[in-house]
């Protein structure tokens, strides 16, 4: 599945496409369990990946019977992800492309 979202997938888990307010949304993803649906809207991951990662963080719900379903606990889930988080790159030393010296100094040619 394609992570891009389609307003036909927002349709079906009740998010209004024709809303403007951001604050529909917001409410809507502030429960504490997603499908799978939602959480490859909320993420913006495919599904394969979004089952790996729920899988190895222990945040998955399977309730079985007969309208089977997997929930995925959204508080457990986005602690997991924080581990994969990285710290900010400084921009203090780095070079501006558009800088002359750095375009001379890349081709080899010390003539500024």
């Amino acid at each position: 599945m394609s992570s891009e979202v389609k307003w036909s997938d927002l349709k079906e888990i009740g998010v209004d496409p024709k809303s403007t307010t951001v604050k529909d949304t917001i409410l809507r993803y502030s429960r504490m369990f997603l499908t799978y649906r939602e959480a490859e809207i909320l993420y913006g991951l495919e599904h394969w990946v979004l089952r790996r990662l729920a899988e190895e963080s222990s945040a998955l719900y399977r309730i079985e019977g007969k309208n089977a379903t997997t929930l995925i606990n959204r508080v457990v889930f986005d602690e997991y992800l924080e581990q994969f988080r990285e710290p900010p790159k400084s921009r203090k030393n780095a070079p501006h492309p558009d800088n002359q010296y750095n375009r001379a100094k890349e081709t080899g040619n010390g003539d500024v």
